[in-house]
């Protein structure tokens, strides 16, 4: 099974392209049959917490023309098709995302991408129900910790460039 987190600032018509055009190019071009439930998961108070997302089931049998095939293919399993599969995902984003103005994803780590933010960390479907019922679980304060520490981050690395800048206005 494959789970993909879908963009928040979509709507349901955007993501089902989306997922169709993903389906299409990464699973049914190479014969795997592929079943695919959307869920909406929003959010009951906030919006920016909406956790949409797409669960794709694939079968193991390739499809021909006369049905699923007797042998599976192993093959599919392999870990090199998570690479390609991640980048082909972000690359089928990233079209719509462009089309709408909006900001690109990347399929590769904060670390390659040299983004200098800690990553949070999954909350899972338990952890996740608590949350949305407003109460606090440890992996739910873990993030909220994370989240602190890039935005103090971000702060530190904006002090200077603000100061640069009061320092160029009184220099006026």
């Amino acid at each position: 099974m494959v789970w993909l987190s879908l963009p928040n600032e979509l709507m349901l018509d955007d993501w089902k392209q989306l997922v169709r055009d993903f389906v299409n190019e990464a699973f049914v071009s190479m014969g795997i049959c592929a079943v695919v439930a959307i869920h909406e998961n929003k959010h009951p108070s906030d919006p920016t917490k909406n956790n949409p997302n797409a669960h794709i089931l694939l079968s193991d049998r390739p499809i021909d023309r006369d049905g699923f095939c007797a042998k599976k293919n192993r093959d599919w399993n392999n870990k090199k098709y998570v690479r390609v599969w991640r980048k082909m995902w972000a690359d089928v984003q990233n079209r719509i995302l462009e089309q709408k103005g909006l900001e690109k994803v990347s399929h590769e780590s904060l670390e390659v991408q040299d983004i200098d933010r800690e990553p949070t960390i999954p909350l899972g479907r338990a952890a996740m129900a608590l949350e949305r019922k407003g109460i606090p679980t440890e992996r739910g304060n873990k993030n909220r910790k994370i989240e602190t520490r890039n935005n103090e981050c971000v702060e530190r690395k904006r002090r200077p460039s603000r100061e640069k800048s009061r320092e160029r206005e009184r220099g006026r």
